[in-house]
């Protein structure tokens, strides 16, 4: 048994890095036939060993074979603690956890099992990509923290600042796109390497990048009270584009196998989404996620380019006052593709059928004014706001039809009658 796991997970991993830690193994691969051929109970055996041995590549490739191969049992265990699998959805590396979570998607359950939370955790993070290269400053001074977002954004990131390590973990769990962190070594509250740790200790930041930025007359007594871990690194303050340069390629260095590219963050994202959507569709089948608590998640993904019409169908899907509205904000802005604001129209019709007008009266009325206001726009911009307000128009109307029927009128449809008493100017 002992030989046979580690021939399956060298095996595995050597095919793994062949095609390299961004792609997933095809179905017909030999390793990953080979090793499905084996059984559940000896797929688990070799992630488990992968795992224990911080084999990434072995993992990765194990997981897709537990997708073709596995069953539901290895997601049910005796003592209610999550299983390997399920384990894996909060291991450190976040190509390790995506790859688990299109495992345990594949074996599709159909009841909770233990550690069922921890994959919705990694569906709203990976679905809540912006799309771009981003960066966390975290330091307590103003000034200068802008000054090194600035220094960032001039070489291509998008850099957030932060004044303090409080703010900056809810950041940091919160934006999946970070690349790194920059943190000052005078940050107080808490202080530098209780900060490093709180990242450290949490699965969705524990191998993020971080630099510890010093002056050079501190360095000596940096390193002294430091005990860096592989993702941290003490470095001098640039103040040149010749220092900045030096510090990014460090931190390539440093992360260069555990960073996730834009494209393959945005192809997680993608899949995320459309797996969510695919469990709302269902019924209250997959209601043990409790995926409506990703709407935020959505929300961030709406603002991408390559991910916004995925994106506006979940928000349809779940037709909160909040969903509505950023659906509509969305749609009326005639600087998003066309495209994607026609799909968030089709969307919030989908919530409205499903869930009533839950816009707010002044919200609706905001919806007139932008379309009165939108005679200089090109056709198609008009139409998307006429569309709109059909939407509203017509669940007013079948309002009216029901205060026919009842002397109790739903708040939501009175504040769309009234609203839609307005007209339009054009």
């Amino acid at each position: 048994k002992q030989y046979r796991r580690l021939y399956l997970a060298a095996r595995l991993e050597v095919a793994q890095l062949e095609a390299g830690l961004d792609s997933a193994l095809p179905d017909d691969s030999p390793a990953i036939r080979e090793a499905s051929a084996a059984g559940p109970s000896v797929l688990e055996e070799v992630l488990e060993f992968c795992l224990r041995q911080n084999r990434v590549a072995g993992a990765l490739a194990t997981l897709r074979a537990i997708s073709i191969g596995g069953t539901v049992d290895l997601l049910h265990t005796e003592d209610s603690r999550p299983g390997t699998l399920a384990a894996s959805l909060q291991h450190s590396d976040r190509r390790v956890r995506f790859a688990a979570t299109q495992a345990v998607l594949a074996i599709d359950p159909q009841t909770a099992f233990p550690g069922a939370s921890l994959l919705t955790d990694v569906l709203g993070f990976s679905a809540s990509s912006v799309g771009a290269r981003r960066a966390l400053v975290v330091h307590p001074q103003a000034a200068e923290a802008q000054t090194l977002v600035g220094m960032l954004n001039s070489r291509g990131y998008e850099a957030d600042p932060a004044p303090n390590g409080r703010t900056a973990f809810v950041q940091a769990r919160r934006q999946s796109d970070y690349e790194f962190v920059l943190v000052s070594y005078v940050l107080e509250h808490p202080r530098v390497f209780e900060f490093v740790e709180a990242l450290r200790q949490d699965p969705l930041t524990a191998r993020l990048p971080v630099l510890i930025i010093v002056r050079a007359d501190e360095m000596d007594k940096a390193k002294r009270s430091s005990d860096l871990d592989a993702h941290t690194m003490l470095f001098v303050r640039p103040y040149d584009s010749e220092a900045l340069d030096l510090m990014l390629h460090r931190i390539a260095g440093m992360s260069r196998r555990s960073v996730v590219s834009r494209d393959e963050r945005i192809k997680h994202a993608e899949a995320s989404l459309s797996a969510i959507s695919r469990m709302n569709t269902q019924d209250g089948k997959y209601r043990f996620y409790e995926l409506p608590r990703l709407e935020n998640s959505v929300l961030l993904a709406l603002q991408t380019t390559e991910l916004s019409q995925p994106a506006a169908e979940v928000l349809g899907q779940f037709g909160t006052p909040r969903a509505q509205q950023a659906l509509a904000d969305f749609a009326s802005e005639p600087s998003r593709p066309l495209a994607a604001r026609r799909k968030s129209v089709l969307a919030l019709g989908e919530a409205i059928k499903r869930h009533g007008i839950l816009l707010t009266k002044d919200s609706i009325l905001a919806q007139y004014s932008r379309y009165n206001a939108s005679e200089r726009l090109d056709g198609d911009s008009q139409k998307v706001l006429s569309d709109i307000l059909d939407l509203i128009e017509q669940h007013a109307a079948l309002a009216d039809g029901r205060k026919a029927e009842s002397a109790t009128t739903p708040a939501a449809s009175t504040d769309a009658n009234g609203a839609a008493k307005i007209g339009r100017a054009h």
